[in-house]
């Protein structure tokens, strides 16, 4: 990565807990600095993913299949005993970095209104950059 101008995608993992590593993913680009800086490298990392709520509500999100959750959904009688609310809260009109919880999982991201009528939305991906409009339903 030591190219000025060109930009890379590092990811890293961490073990999370006794099953799962966390992964990590971040965007380093290289500028040159301006002025008299001209001849020093800038090197920007950020975080690969930033969810953003432009709503006047709470979300929830997770990640598919999360371990938390895994064996729940494969058996109907474990599944009314989960937590529903389990995910990540993201505050109305509020951004946080996102890193997926579960390396070896599905990368799928699902949605919900933090509240107790609204079900999870269908499974999303996120690695097309842009805006999108999802559809929720009432449990």
């Amino acid at each position: 990565i030591d190219t000025v101008g060109k930009s890379v995608v590092v990811t890293m993992s961490a073990k999370q807990g006794a099953k799962s590593n966390i992964q990590f993913m971040y965007k380093c680009s290289i500028s040159f600095g301006e002025g008299i800086f001209n001849r020093t490298k800038i090197v920007t990392i950020s975080p690969y993913y930033i969810f953003v709520n432009k709503m006047d509500t709470d979300i929830l999100f997770r990640q598919t299949r999360s371990s938390a959750l895994a064996d729940a959904w494969d058996d109907e009688e474990q599944a009314e005993k989960v937590d529903v609310q389990a995910g990540i809260l993201l505050r109305a009109h509020a951004d946080t970095p996102f890193h997926w919880p579960e390396e070896g999982n599905s990368k799928l991201i699902h949605f919900r209104i933090n509240d107790t009528v609204h079900d999870w939305s269908g499974p999303l991906s996120i690695d097309d950059i842009g805006e999108w409009t999802i559809k929720l339903r009432n449990q």
